[in-house]
């Protein structure tokens, strides 16, 4: 039993990525460079690093794989890494957050509710942050409220 469908799923995550591109607008494109502290992300890498973070999700649950225990997210990391350190102007940034949401969101809306309810085990490296299983619904949810 899913207590979210994909609709539901599909617009909580363009609720949250809409508000976070009205956000990105609101900073000046010369504070898009901007670091709190030293080694930490600037304005512009958090913003590309919220677009591309979904991509992952997608990569796994359209393969519907039943285990990540073989997945490669340290591969998937150091290309998200990467991403974050492609130069970009604001309005790049901008388009990246609302041409990534509706990806990710159109493929949300094509997943099953059956799809929604798979259990997915976690790698025993990933255990201690996660509980051994989380279904594809919850970690959907996760990545919805964190764009």
């Amino acid at each position: 039993m899913t207590y979210y469908g994909v609709e539901h799923l599909a617009r909580a995550f363009r609720t949250v990525r809409k508000n976070t591109i009205a956000i990105a607008q609101d900073i000046p494109e010369d504070r898009y460079t901007f670091s709190t502290a030293p080694d930490t992300r600037t304005v512009s890498q958090l913003l590309i690093h919220l677009a591309v973070s979904p991509e992952w999700q997608q990569e796994v649950h359209s393969q519907h794989l039943a285990s990540l225990e073989r997945y490669d997210f340290q591969g998937r990391f150091r290309k998200a890494a990467a991403e974050e350190q492609v130069p970009r102007t604001k309005v790049q940034i901008i388009d990246l957050l609302q041409h990534s949401a509706e990806a990710f969101a159109s493929f949300l809306v094509r997943l099953s509710d059956s799809a929604l309810s798979e259990m997915v085990s976690m790698p025993a490296s990933r255990r201690k942050a996660a509980s051994r299983c989380s279904s594809r619904s919850k970690s959907t949810r996760c990545i919805t409220a964190d764009s």
